[in-house]
C-alpha cells in the first residue's frame, strides 16, 4: 500500500462510460500556479454544470474563450455536450 507524506497535484484526468458515451473530466494548473484550466468532453445529448472553487478571488474567467463575469462565485455554470474549456486566473 503506497504511503505518501505529502505531495502537489498540478493535474488530473479521468474518464467514465455513461449510456450515452465517454464523458471526460480534467483540470490542471499552470507552472506559476496562478491559472486553472478545467476540460470536459461531454457526450452528445447530456448536459452538466461546473461549480469553480469557492475561495472568493475568482471574479473573471473565459469559457471555450469568451470572457464571463462570475457575479456569484458558488453559482453552478452550465455546460452542454461537447467540448468545453473554462479557464480561470487564481
Amino acid at each position: 500500500m503506497p504511503g505518501y507524506k505529502g505531495f502537489d497535484l498540478s493535474y488530473a484526468n479521468t474518464t467514465i462510460s455513461t449510456k450515452f458515451g465517454s464523458l471526460k473530466a480534467g483540470w490542471s494548473l499552470n507552472n506559476q500556479g496562478n491559472q486553472l484550466t478545467i476540460a470536459i468532453d461531454a457526450p452528445i445529448g447530456t448536459s452538466g454544470s461546473v461549480v469553480l472553487p469557492a475561495n472568493g478571488l475568482i471574479q473573471n474567467y473565459t469559457i471555450n474563450g469568451r470572457e464571463e463575469k462570475n457575479e456569484d462565485p458558488s453559482e453552478p455554470i452550465a455546460i452542454g455536450s461537447g467540448i468545453t474549456t473554462i479557464v480561470v486566473q487564481i
